[in-house]
């Protein structure tokens, strides 16, 4: 494995790295989020991100709130254009 690979492909694979980071005791992190808009731009995002994250939800604990109160605008981080893709915001 040379410098600028890693030990998975990443994607809907992304979960091995997850699973071989918390076997190791190791922290993670994750980048390109938008990886569903950017990759599936016509598909459901609501769908594809559940499916996403179904994988990952045994290595990213749900944690506490708090404090109160939480302020939130509920963006989804997605809008659609005229055409109906998908466009990160």
């Amino acid at each position: 494995m040379d410098s600028g690979s890693c030990l998975f492909e990443g994607g809907w694979d992304c979960y091995r790295s997850f699973a071989k980071a918390n076997l190791m005791r190791m922290s993670i992190a994750l980048f390109a989020p938008g990886w569903i808009s950017e990759k599936f731009p016509a598909a459901d995002p609501i769908e594809y991100g559940l499916r996403f994250w179904k994988k990952l939800a045994l290595y990213t604990p749900a944690r506490p709130i708090l404090q109160l109160p939480v302020s939130t605008d509920f963006c989804a981080g997605f809008t659609r254009d005229a055409e109906g893709y998908v466009q990160s915001t």
